[in-house]
């Protein structure tokens, strides 16, 4: 069971660095942007969960070889993004390479994580183990979507906890069914990843409470007192206001207390202008 967790590991360390590369050069970020953003989404999750555990330091620094691999599939990916960005449907493709890697790597960590709560002698609390896999899973990819400046994907879409979830309760009771780590890993990994994947082809989503077309608000910091720059405010899925643009050109600087007028008299006023 070691040697299979071990490779398990291995190839779970690489699937999530190549998601998290992927996402980098989605975002255009630079070599070592993307770099950073691979190690986070590999090893983040594994860190949270020890240091939940109370293991100090974390696993992740007593070996190199976990970071050299990161950095062998980010440039991998880097130099591949740079030769092959101009062939038609790369993205699309890229983006059926990144949801696959962040299946795989989702299946493997859920497992490690059940696997590491065990071990430290937590197996009789069924939902710290649970906790520790679904957090070892998808740790990591919610720090890459935080870095990134996004709603981490596991709070909006293709229920991505619930296949954690279910993936860590499928690999508990099968070890105690089973009484066979490697089939129960097994088990774990393979409903985990199929469920990630039927998700995202499906695209299958938990209700919400607006309805998934209602307009998303994002609130803006407050200035400090005494600041005269105005609070942005992002709506998206808004209807865009008529006139809009052309109050815009007639007052480029922007003008608080200016006025919008409607399409018509905007598009008159400009002219006479």
């Amino acid at each position: 069971m070691d040697i299979f967790l071990t490779v398990a590991e291995w190839i779970g360390t690489v699937a999530f660095a190549a998601s998290g590369s992927l996402k980098g050069v989605q975002k255009n970020l630079d070599l070592l942007g993307v770099l950073l953003l691979s190690v986070v989404t590999a090893m983040g999750g594994g860190v949270l969960r020890d240091i939940l555990l109370g293991t100090f330091p974390p696993k992740m620094f007593f070996s190199g070889g976990y970071v050299i691999a990161c950095l062998a599939v980010t440039i991998v990916i880097f130099l591949a993004a740079r030769l092959f960005h101009r062939v038609p449907r790369f993205g699309v493709w890229g983006d059926k390479v990144f949801n696959c890697c962040d299946a795989v790597g989702l299946g493997i960590f859920v497992v490690i994580g059940v696997q590491a709560a065990v071990q430290t002698g937590n197996g009789e609390n069924l939902f710290l183990s649970i906790f520790m896999g679904t957090v070892t899973g998808v740790g990591g990819g919610v720090l890459r979507d935080m870095m990134c400046g996004e709603i981490p994907a596991v709070l909006r879409k293709h229920i991505y906890a619930v296949a954690a979830i279910v993936g860590s309760l499928l690999y508990y009771y099968s070890e105690q069914l089973f009484n066979s780590p490697t089939t129960a890993a097994t088990v774990g990994i393979g409903c985990t990843v199929l469920i990630r994947i039927l998700a995202s082809r499906y695209r299958w989503n938990l209700p919400r409470a607006l309805g998934r077309n209602a307009p998303t608000t994002e609130l803006a910091t407050t200035p400090p007192p005494g600041s005269n720059v105005p609070v942005p405010i992002s709506v998206t899925n808004s209807v865009p206001v008529p006139g809009a643009a052309a109050a815009q050109a007639i007052h480029p600087e922007g003008e608080p207390n200016a006025k919008v007028p409607d399409g018509a008299a905007a598009q008159k006023f400009a002219g006479v202008r």
